[in-house]
């Protein structure tokens, strides 16, 4: 349900209040009776993407979705990331791909065993996870960017990033593919892209159309980095018109980033504000600066707030309020949202008022 203060979008689980039971299906099912349905039999964890969900060459009695055991294991036996595996894969049927198998990490992968003996990334995934050379095709070969693709590099802080062995690269460490562990939560540009997927308000639909339409051309100009192509759309454009249609995309993708102000009551707190500002910026926030309001005479709450107005920008204040905590120690953090004011605000916005 997370992707749910991100996306426009309602999860439906049939719960039924009379009976406190919920939508089933069987594997003996004849008819559709759910868009996504959930297995517990088939080994590890997988979803359909997307739209393949509701293919009608997937028969209605086969699952879109697995979660080996879970059902068996509930609740004291999960493992530990469950909830992160729970969301990484509701990710992919709302529409999203594996953030690793980008482009650019085609190039970080050790596909074949290295002059001095180093695995192949099959060998050290066979290893790992008892992969075959098909399963490691289909979660790391790279695959098209699909029209809500915000950047060409990887997103390092997305949930639909796998945290994956050094020694698959041939950077190890040093990759740009590379990250440590999974991460836990939905990332800022994992919001964005699924708010543009499925818009909230008129601003997210508008921006959504215009990648759409000016999308393939200006993300085939990021992958083709100043190179001519064969075939490509942009051959025969000069320097300056790429440059032109890169800048024109890099400000709708920096527009749809949400926007954080940071007030403060004391100079005392500037220093801290700082930190947290700078932490802000790295999540993926547009933190312009801070400002001391005691100034205008605007008073704070008894403990530090972060402050949204519109409904869509809730999942930002969450994400806000998260960083707070980690940054600063604080854990009495209050969201509040004040709606009077949402017809007045136009963008992704949320606002940080210490005491």
């Amino acid at each position: 349900m997370q992707w749910g203060k991100y996306a426009n979008i309602e999860l439906d689980f049939g719960y039924d209040k009379r009976t406190n039971t919920f939508r089933l299906w069987s594997y003996s099912d004849r008819n559709y009776v759910a868009h996504i349905r959930i297995g517990f039999v088939d080994k590890g964890y997988w979803s359909l993407i997307g739209n393949d969900s509701i293919n009608k060459d997937i028969p209605a009695n086969r699952a879109t979705m697995n979660f080996f055991r879970f059902d068996g294991m509930w609740p004291n036996l999960m493992p530990s990331n469950w909830q992160v595996l729970v969301v990484h894969e509701f990710g992919h049927a709302l529409g999203l791909d594996h953030e690793h198998q980008r482009q650019a990490c085609n190039a970080e992968f050790r596909w074949s065993r290295g002059p001095n003996g180093e695995l192949s990334v099959y060998q050290v995934f066979e290893r790992t996870y008892g992969w075959s050379k098909d399963d490691t095709d289909l979660n790391l070969k790279p695959i098209e960017e699909g029209s809500i693709a915000l950047r060409s590099i990887p997103d390092r802080k997305s949930i639909m990033f796998y945290a994956m062995p050094a020694q698959a690269f041939f950077k190890g460490r040093d990759s740009i593919c590379f990250i440590e562990q999974e991460n836990r939560a939905i990332s800022i540009m994992d919001a964005q892209g699924a708010a543009m997927a499925y818009p909230k308000n008129a601003t997210q639909a508008v921006a959504l159309s215009l990648l759409r339409d000016r999308g393939t051309a200006e993300l085939m100009l990021l992958k083709d980095n100043n190179r001519e192509s064969a075939g490509s759309i942009a051959t025969g454009l000069s320097v300056v018109e790429r440059n032109a249609i890169r800048n024109r995309y890099d400000t709708l993708i920096e527009s749809q980033k949400p926007l954080m102000y940071i007030h403060i009551q004391n100079e005392k707190d500037r220093e801290i504000a700082r930190i947290l500002q700078g932490e802000s910026v790295k999540a993926g926030f547009i933190a312009p600066g801070i400002e001391n309001v005691s100034i205008k005479g605007l008073k704070s709450g008894k403990v530090t707030q972060v402050r949204f107005f519109r409904d869509s920008d809730k999942g930002y204040a969450m994400e806000a309020a998260d960083i707070i905590k980690t940054t600063t120690g604080d854990k009495d953090v209050e969201v509040l949202q004040i709606k009077h004011l949402a017809n007045k605000v136009s963008r992704n916005l949320v606002e940080v008022w210490f005491p």
